[in-house]
């Protein structure tokens, strides 16, 4: 069998921007979905430590959310769509929601030092980023893609 085509760091960047893109928006609905009630029903101009936690939370939850619904349901965010790659298992099948929350928790942790979870891929044999090598799932170009280019 042979093994599909890992997307290039520049189609990979691109496909993180609209996501991020994607993900204020998303993050700005969840706030307003939250701020304005709250407005409504009292003055809450600010938020006490333990409803702020919350609050934040509440946020972090969004995040999460979105990922691994995203990874786990079709292996492709908006971002991902549009450069047309997608993210699979080693075998090549979709990515569990577990799976998919493994993936997001290493990639958060190998990008937060200057991103080398993704600068590694300019290095490893197998093309792959830091945190699919540790997680156990290879980004892949998308088969349609793929046929267009040959």
């Amino acid at each position: 069998m042979t093994q599909q085509p890992s997307p290039g760091i520049p189609r990979l960047l691109a496909a993180m921007f609209y996501d991020l893109v994607l993900l204020f928006g998303i993050l700005l609905l969840a706030t307003t979905l939250v701020v304005v009630p709250l407005n409504i029903s009292f003055d809450a101009t600010t938020l006490d430590g333990n409803l702020l936690l919350l609050f934040q939370l509440y946020l972090v939850a969004v995040i999460v959310i979105f990922y691994t619904w995203f990874w786990s349901h079709g292996g492709q965010t908006l971002g991902m769509r549009t450069w047309k790659f997608k993210v699979v298992s080693l075998s090549g099948e979709q990515l569990s929601l577990l799976h998919a929350g493994k993936r997001l928790l290493l990639a958060i942790v190998t990008l937060a030092p200057g991103g080398l979870g993704l600068w590694w891929k300019l290095f490893d044999q197998d093309k792959q980023t830091l945190y699919d090598k540790l997680s156990g799932s290879r980004l892949v170009v998308c088969q349609e893609s793929v046929e267009k280019s040959a």
